[in-house]
C-alpha cells in the first residue's frame, strides 16, 4: 500500500511525521474523553450548542498541534468553570460572577479565525 502511495504521489512516506500526526491524534483523542467526562458534570459547565468546537478539533484538525492546543485550552476552561460552580456553591465564592458556556473561540482555535478571515 505504501509503494502504491509513494508512486501515486511521488513523495515518499516521511515516517517521523506520521509517527508525530498519529501521538497528536492519540492526544486529541484522550483530551476528548475528558472534556466529555467534564461536560457531564452536573451543572454541565458547556452547553450541548457548544460542542461543535470540539467536534471540529477532533474531526477537521485530528493530527495537529493546533487542535491538542485547543482542547487543552477547553478542558483548563471547563475545569475552572467547574471549580468556581463549587466554590460558589459552598459560599466562598467572592462576588457574584456570570458564567459564560464557552464557544468556538477564535484566539484558542487561530484557524478557524483564518478560515473566517478568508470567506469575508
Amino acid at each position: 500500500m505504501i509503494a502504491f502511495l509513494e508512486e501515486q504521489t511521488g513523495k515518499k512516506l516521511d515516517y517521523d511525521r506520521l509517527k508525530e500526526t498519529v501521538r497528536l491524534s492519540y492526544r486529541l483523542t484522550e483530551l476528548v474523553l475528558e472534556v466529555d467526562k467534564l461536560v457531564a458534570h452536573v451543572p454541565s459547565p458547556m452547553s450541548c450548542e457548544s460542542f461543535g468546537g470540539p467536534l471540529m478539533a477532533v474531526r477537521l484538525m485530528a493530527g495537529t498541534q493546533e487542535a491538542v492546543n485547543y482542547l487543552e485550552a477547553l478542558k483548563a476552561d471547563l475545569e475552572e468553570r467547574i471549580a468556581t460552580a463549587s466554590r460558589r456553591q459552598a459560599g466562598t465564592f467572592p462576588g457574584d460572577v456570570e458564567l459564560l458556556h464557552p464557544v468556538l473561540d477564535p484566539e484558542l482555535m487561530p484557524s478557524c479565525k483564518r478560515s473566517t478571515e478568508r470567506s469575508a
